[in-house]
């Protein structure tokens, strides 16, 4: 992030920051240090983000789909500099119709559409703001390191979400909030390394569970027991990640990784 030093990115950059700790502290109850200390953290869940050089411009051109290594690329806004005519001997049969497509064929990268603002090294985002090396982002703000969000806010690190906020490494959730290295979250709030829970509340190491609450693994705890523990795993959790030491991710552990 900090190889970016136009004024709008520096912008982007402070509100991502202001950002990330007020999700810090929501899930953690402390701050775990600065956003781009912790990117290879947050790209564990999301396709990598790609860029190449606009062959128009030369401007760094960014996208995710899987796209042939001879391809060309141009910026959204260059997208009339394409529109040339073949000419009469482009037509005249098969061959030279293929071959004059592959000439002329340039993928368009870098989308940003409809009402958007201060959205960097993103593609195929729509009437957001504040996004940065995401794609597929409709109509969400504060976000960075994610893909295929909607109708979201302040997430980091986060895959296939909709009407979700304040999370970090969450996947396939829907109206989740405070969600921690967590996946397929429904109606649920204050989970962490937790999968497939829904309707659930303040759970830990918890999978398949419906309607629970103070849940450390498949031990159903008082309410006092569990926040006393959950205060003490959280500590530990913030601690290691704002001394840059390693946590286990979600992935990881059921991967056997």
């Amino acid at each position: 992030m900090s190889e970016i030093t136009s004024p709008e990115a520096g912008v982007l950059f402070k509100a991502l920051e202001k950002s990330f700790s007020s999700v810090s502290l929501a899930i953690f109850k402390k701050g775990i240090g600065h956003l781009q200390t912790h990117s290879d953290f947050l790209s564990a869940y999301i396709s990598p983000q790609k860029k190449s050089k606009s062959c128009f411009s030369g401007s760094e051109v960014f996208f995710s789909a899987p796209y042939s290594p001879k391809a060309k690329f141009m910026a959204l806004e260059e997208k009339n500099k394409a529109r040339s005519k073949f000419s009469i001997n482009d037509i005249k049969d098969i061959d030279s119709l293929a071959r004059a497509l592959a000439e002329n064929a340039v993928y368009c990268g870098s989308k940003i559409i409809g009402n958007c603002g201060h959205v960097h090294s993103s593609d195929n985002v729509s009437d957001s703001f504040y996004v940065y090396l995401s794609h597929d982002i409709l109509k969400s703000e504060y976000i960075a390191f994610c893909e295929l969000t909607i109708n979201s806010k302040h997430l980091f690190g986060c895959s296939s979400t909709g009407e979700t906020e304040f999370c970090i490494n969450a996947t396939e959730t829907y109206r989740a909030t405070r969600v921690f290295e967590s996946a397929i979250a429904v109606n649920s709030t204050d989970l962490y390394y937790c999968y497939y829970c829904i309707g659930c509340c303040d759970c830990f190491f918890s999978f398949n569970q419906h309607s629970k609450s103070n849940m450390i693994g498949n031990n159903q705890l008082g309410r006092e027991e569990y926040a006393s523990l959950k205060k003490e795993l959280l500590s530990q959790l913030a601690s290691d990640l704002e001394s840059g030491k390693r946590v286990p991710n979600l992935k990881g552990m059921v991967g056997n990784q």
